[in-house]
């Protein structure tokens, strides 16, 4: 079984609201500091 190219609804909606976060929390969304991308495992929250 082959991976499927499109992303599940499931990891479209986590993007879309990580990215609302982002957005709202962030001094700089696309560097952010609180809402961390850890490659391979998900997402991390720091204080």
């Amino acid at each position: 079984m082959g991976r499927n190219k499109f992303p599940s609804k499931d990891r479209l909606l986590t993007w879309a609201h990580l990215a609302s976060l982002r957005q709202k929390l962030e001094v700089d969304p696309k560097k952010p500091q609180f809402f961390v991308t850890v490659q391979g495992l998900g997402y991390k929250i720091l204080p």
